[in-house]
């Protein structure tokens, strides 16, 4: 049925348009301008001057600009990176980057593994379920990052780093806000402290969505962090963060709010809560050592309706439940030639389980099971001469039931002093261990899984002109993986692909022409196949691209727009079997306005243009809304 399937609507004249890159602007100002950001997602302390790999960075500043509706539309203009959602604010929400699958995506918060392996989604982190109000940067590694952190990360990272106790004194925060379609937000944090403790504790509620039209959300954050200078040289972290998330939406394969047969949701509810502490301790100059302890747990009821016609899907209801307790010890020597390494231990202990109650069968289907993953890594950086950075990794992974598993990874950076011209080139191996839901659920799983095994290679290049104004940057990748798990509708079971191949590109130019305007724009290509029979595998787009303008009209006005274009990708249901889904056009603006230096409103219309595009066959965007808010700081 695949081969049937006609491949329409790519665009060469789009690419050459869309040749560029939203976040750009932000790569601009930190990569070319302010070179000391910090990239905490690698190992090896790195700016983002120093990276061999696609890195993007959305700031504080960005997040300001952008004004979210939620965490999604931080991501949506981020290159490289597709991020999907089934129908409306209930539905999940999945990350794919350089046309990987949404599970090679390893999410991060403040470092701690988010990644459920009991979830549908063999592992993909919903980001539906991932509070915006908390955030103060995202740091988005594009291609394999298994050298760095073993299985869950051959596609790519993704770091968000949740927002720090302020000094000087106490300070509360709160916002409110409204919108159309059910949208409601609310929100408070107070936080303190000096240059020996400082504290941020904070609450957020966030409803959106009608059930009426595909499904609604209701998600409640509880965050709270601490940071103690022990010493001179010595500092602990503690962060906590707890969510519990109800929702209702159709099944995934159901044909959504314009096809399914059975018109009642499922109603789903799940609390996850991540807790860490962070030792850092320099005993010398040369010598940095870090000790990281975190658990994350999940929790999650689902009460599915089914998927008619045809019985293929049957009413269920299920219970999940997991836990991960990490360890982490590392050490950093710095070296001559402007030279650090960074070596450790890092130690994963999983246990997961499900209890699946399939009434039309009379039965009930459960699993249990348990992980252990004992990893050495280390991770160079040297750079011997100012335009010149080398890198190399190292990782190797003992998983129970899977054996041991060596990813390594190298790259070059080069700067022509003489025009600023960068190169950059990375190559990387890694593999990802199947899940606990792929190997064991009763109706889609197959204990006879191999891990997926990936190459990835990329090379590109990044022009500054006109004193930085304008930047512009291509990049080529290729992502090979072997054995890659992906779900077989016809036989209804999760399989292994003999391989797949993305050979895509990456371009952006970003513009400053004025101090208070910039203007970024960004095209992807990545066209993910079979190599056996050329088919292209489900929801992954081969183009997408985007435009960003922001303003500062003054120092009280601030304008802001944002277009997105995806391009077609297949898609499947029950009703229907395989289909190509059209392309479409998104575009939302926003604006604020700042009262003074403590109050600040804002407003935003989210699909400007009211498309009605589907990312899921049937599953209906609602159109467009509207969004008002006030922030006021005391």
């Amino acid at each position: 049925m695949r081969k049937s399937c006609r491949f329409i609507g790519t665009s060469p004249l789009w690419a050459a348009l869309f040749a560029m890159n939203a976040i750009a602007a932000d790569d601009r100002d930190t990569q070319l301008t302010a070179p000391n950001v910090d990239v905490s997602a690698f190992r090896v302390p790195t700016l983002l001057s120093e990276t061999t790999q696609g890195v993007s960075v959305v700031t504080a500043a960005d997040i300001a600009a952008i004004n979210p509706g939620s965490v999604v539309d931080l991501m949506n203009q981020v290159p490289g990176l597709h991020v999907d959602q089934v129908g409306g604010p209930g539905g999940t929400a999945s990350a794919y980057i350089r046309g990987s699958d949404q599970n090679h995506v390893l999410v991060l918060i403040d470092g701690i593994r988010q990644n459920d392996p009991t979830t549908s989604r063999g592992g993909a982190v919903d980001l539906s379920s991932i509070s915006a109000a908390n955030i103060e940067r995202i740091e988005v590694i594009r291609g394999g990052g298994s050298a760095l952190y073993g299985s869950d990360a051959i596609g790519g990272v993704i770091n968000i780093v949740t927002k720090r106790g302020q000094t000087g004194g106490v300070f509360v925060d709160g916002d409110v806000g409204l919108g159309t379609r059910g949208y409601r937000t609310v929100g408070s944090s107070v936080s303190g402290g000096d240059d020996t403790v400082r504290f941020r504790a904070g609450i957020s509620n966030l409803k959106d969505g009608i059930d009426t039209e595909g499904g609604r959300v209701d998600l409640t954050t509880l965050s709270g962090n601490l940071d103690v200078r022990l010493a001179a040289n010595a500092d602990l972290r503690f962060t906590a963060i707890a969510n519990n998330r109800g929702s209702s939406s159709f099944p995934d394969t159901s044909g959504g709010i314009r096809l399914a047969v059975l018109r009642d949701l499922d109603q789903k509810h799940a609390d996850d809560t991540t807790v860490g502490a962070n030792l850092k301790w320099r005993p010398t100059d040369m010598l940095d050592l870090n000790l990281q302890l975190s658990n994350y747990m999940r929790s999650e009821d689902v009460v599915s309706v089914g998927v008619s016609p045809g019985n293929q899907v049957p009413a269920t209801s299920s219970h999940t439940q997991f836990s991960r307790n990490a360890a982490l010890v590392s050490g950093t020597l710095r070296l001559p030639l402007t030279s650090a390494i960074t070596a450790g231990y890092e130690y994963l202990g999983e246990s997961g389980s499900n209890s699946t109650v399939i009434p039309a069968f009379f039965t009930t289907a459960q699993f249990n099971q348990d992980r252990n993953t004992n990893s050495g890594f280390a991770e160079l950086k040297s750079s011997p001469v100012d335009s010149l950075v080398l890198r190399a990794g190292v990782r190797y992974d003992d998983i129970t039931a899977f054996g041991g598993h060596t990813s390594p990874s190298g790259g070059v950076r080069f700067t022509l002093d003489a025009t600023g011209t960068v190169f950059k080139a990375n190559a990387t191996r890694g593999f990802k261990a199947p899940s606990f839901f792929a190997l064991s659920n009763p109706l889609a799983g197959n204990p006879n899984l191999q891990p997926e095994e990936s190459v990835n290679a990329e090379a590109g290049v990044e022009q500054p002109l006109f004193g930085d104004r304008v930047v512009a940057g291509l990049t080529w990748f290729r992502n090979h993986v072997r054995n890659l798990i992906d779900f077989d509708p016809t036989i209804f079971k999760l399989v292994n692909r003999s391989a797949v191949t993305v050979n895509g590109s990456e371009a952006f130019i970003s513009m400053k022409p004025i101090d208070t305007l910039s203007i970024g724009l960004q095209s992807t290509y990545a066209p993910t196949r079979n190599d056996a029979t050329g088919e292209r595998i489900r929801n992954r787009p081969d183009w997408r691209g985007g435009i960003t303008v922001n303003w500062m009209a003054n120092e009280k006005v601030s304008l802001g727009w944002r277009t997105l274009y995806v391009g077609t990708s297949l898609d499947s249901s029950v009703p229907t079997g395989f289909v190509i889904l059209e392309p479409f056009w998104r575009t939302d603006i926003n604006g604020s306005y700042a009262l003074n230096d403590k109050v600040k409103f804002t407003a935003a219309i989210d699909n400007l243009f009211d498309k009605r595009y589907e990312q899921y066959i049937g599953f209906t965007n609602p159109g467009i809304r509207f969004r008002i808010g006030i922030n006021a700081k005391f």
